[in-house]
This record gives structure tokens, C-alpha cells and sequence, in this order.
């Protein structure tokens, strides 16, 4: 098994990214998104992401990609970054 990937942006953008590359590339494993959208907040984004990881095989680390560097997104995967083997 790979690495896991989460995609976490602001918007709708995380799910729109995956299924691009899916169109392109083809149905990907271990590959999880996350949307951070109006009227949610850290403890929502914070839920989300471990929703998202309890799903994915985290054994060989994950790799968060976020659209902004200190933003919610990032700031909420954080946590994770200390706790597994983050990329």
C-alpha cells in the first residue's frame, strides 16, 4: 500500500481536484478530501479530518496537500502532522 493522500482546500475545491485526477488517471486508492465550506468552523474541519483518516491506511505515513499555507485547512492538519508519520 502507498502513502495516503488528503486533499483538504476552502470551498468545494478538494472533491473537484480528486475527481479531475480520477478522470485523468484513473479511480485512486487510499486518496481522501476534505471541504471546508461557509458555515463550518475548526471543530467541524477537525471531525473531518479524522473521519477521513479513519478510512484511509495511514501505516506508511499521509501526505496533506491544502491550498493555503495557515489557513484553516492547514492549521487543522496540524494534529495529525505531529502525531503520524506526515509528508
Amino acid at each position: 500500500m502507498t502513502i495516503a493522500i488528503v486533499i483538504g482546500t476552502h470551498g468545494w475545491a478538494a472533491e473537484q481536484l480528486l475527481k479531475t485526477a480520477e478522470m485523468l488517471l484513473g479511480e485512486q486508492e487510499n486518496v481522501g478530501w476534505i471541504d471546508f465550506v461557509p458555515g463550518e468552523n475548526a471543530e467541524t474541519l477537525i471531525e473531518k479530518y479524522n473521519a477521513q483518516l479513519a478510512k484511509l491506511d495511514t501505516t506508511k505515513g499521509v501526505l496533506f496537500l491544502v491550498d493555503t499555507w495557515g489557513g484553516s485547512p492547514f492549521q487543522c492538519c496540524q494534529p495529525h502532522c505531529r502525531r503520524q508519520r506526515a509528508l
